[in-house]
């Protein structure tokens, strides 16, 4: 049986329609009990700062916890150095997603980069359901791997038959977009608001292959 594999390809662009706010927390001490305390007084911190701006605490999901002791390297009296054990640290890290409201986004980072847990942030922006826009892609796929068979098979003086098989190999889709939003170290937001802008949208691609009989 003659068959042909076509490879489709969707592309399309979208408007982001939420907002990623990456934080993340340090609770450094000498001493473990310490450490743990000052990590949950940072939470605590935050997830008042978060209410403070009408969102439940609920909504900040952490990502990432991590204890580890520190050290540093000190002269061990050989011409060397040994490792020195300094203290401990606890890394909390967490996201909280918003709508798409520049509002909203001042209102929560003058509240969160000015509470006492001195977070660090990252903005990004993506979409709340990255599902529908994944189906829109596959669908041009299909459609535009039917275009090219059918232009292939008819320039080569045959016609398309059964569909034989799909070959689709889940990617991970990277639906955020490139607008870069960022803090400048020790930059804490006051009333003031930022400037208005649009983020740029997020261009996805899909990839799917095709493989039709021929007569």
């Amino acid at each position: 049986m003659r068959t042909i594999t076509v490879k489709g390809a969707g592309t399309g662009s979208v408007r982001p329609d939420c907002i990623r706010i990456t934080i993340t927390l340090n609770a450094e001490d000498a001493d473990y009990s310490l450490a743990m305390e000052l990590a949950n007084v940072q939470t605590e911190a935050l997830q008042k700062a978060v209410q403070d701006a009408k969102i439940s605490a609920e909504d900040l999901k952490t990502t990432n916890l991590e204890v580890r002791t520190q050290y540093d390297s000190v002269p061990d009296g050989k011409g060397g150095f040994k490792q020195e054990k300094t203290g401990y640290c606890c890394m909390h890290q967490m996201v909280l997603e918003l709508p798409l409201d520049l509002d909203l986004l001042a209102e929560v980072l003058h509240n969160v980069t000015d509470c006492e847990a001195r977070p660090e942030c990252r903005i990004d922006f993506t979409l709340c359901d990255p599902r529908a826009a994944e189906e829109r892609l596959l669908c041009d796929a299909a459609s535009n791997a039917l275009e090219r068979a059918e232009i292939l098979a008819n320039a080569s003086g045959c016609q398309l038959g059964e569909l034989q098989s799909i070959d689709y190999r889940l990617g991970t889709l990277d639906p955020f977009s490139r607008t870069s939003f960022g803090l400048e170290d020790g930059l804490y937001l006051r009333a003031a608001k930022f400037p208005t802008f649009t983020p740029e949208d997020i261009h996805l691609t899909e990839d799917v292959s095709f493989t039709w009989e021929l007569l």
